[in-house]
C-alpha cells in the first residue's frame, strides 16, 4: 500500500524511498535500470 507523500519531503528523497522499498520487496533487482515513470507509480 502506498502512503501519501509528506508535504515536507523532497522529490529526490521520495524517489529514493520508493526505490529502496522496491528493492526490499524484491520488485526491483540490484542494478536494474529504473525510469522516472516506474518511480512515479
Amino acid at each position: 500500500m502506498k502512503k501519501a507523500p509528506d508535504s515536507n519531503i523532497l522529490p529526490g528523497q521520495f524517489a529514493y524511498e520508493a526505490i529502496r522499498e522496491a528493492l526490499e520487496k524484491g520488485n526491483l533487482k540490484p542494478g536494474e535500470r529504473v525510469s522516472e515513470y516506474k518511480v512515479a507509480q
